[in-house]
């Protein structure tokens, strides 16, 4: 029942988040690799606020979960049903009409840890510019990858993805 319960939580997110890039149409900037990822996140945020609107996740966001989270708003961590009932209350409620107060740009991490996984987080938001930070000798998550190549190349469809 939990794993349906997920399925079903992360199957609304991903709507939603779709939903709200479509009506306010900011500008998306992916960031993946294993090494920097959220260093390079905050400094992009804080140089592009300089000039513009940004939302960058305040926490690690970076999954199915965290992306559409970092789209939707800016939250704290999950903290059980209330919270995700309240994500999802206010996700919705951006998708109907277009909050002049959104973000212009958003900063997004664009975690892997399988095979497929980038093509989901895709599927979510498409990136305009696309930032791959760098790999480590022995990235993480290697384990259910054919080696580090393997990752490698699903790490590169954020970059393959661009306009």
């Amino acid at each position: 029942m939990k794993h349906f319960a997920l399925t079903i939580l992360k199957k609304l997110l991903k709507a939603i988040a779709r939903r709200i890039v479509k009506k306010h149409e900011p500008a998306v900037i992916g960031i993946t690799g294993n090494v920097g990822k959220t260093s390079a996140k905050e400094t992009v945020a804080l140089l592009i606020a300089r000039e513009r609107t940004v939302r960058a996740a305040s926490r690690n966001f970076n999954n199915e979960l965290g992306l559409p989270l970092s789209i939707i708003g800016d939250f704290g961590a999950p903290t059980g049903a209330f919270f995700w009932m309240g994500v999802l209350l206010q996700g919705f409620i951006r998708t109907l009409k277009k909050d002049p107060h959104y973000p212009e740009v958003l900063v997004l991490e664009y975690g892997i840890d399988r095979p497929g996984d980038m093509k989901e987080l895709l599927e979510i938001a498409r990136p305009h510019i696309g930032i791959f930070t760098a790999m480590g000798d022995t990235p993480v998550h290697v384990e259910f990858f054919a080696g580090a190549e393997g990752m490698f190349r699903e790490k590169a469809k954020l970059i393959s993805s661009l306009p």
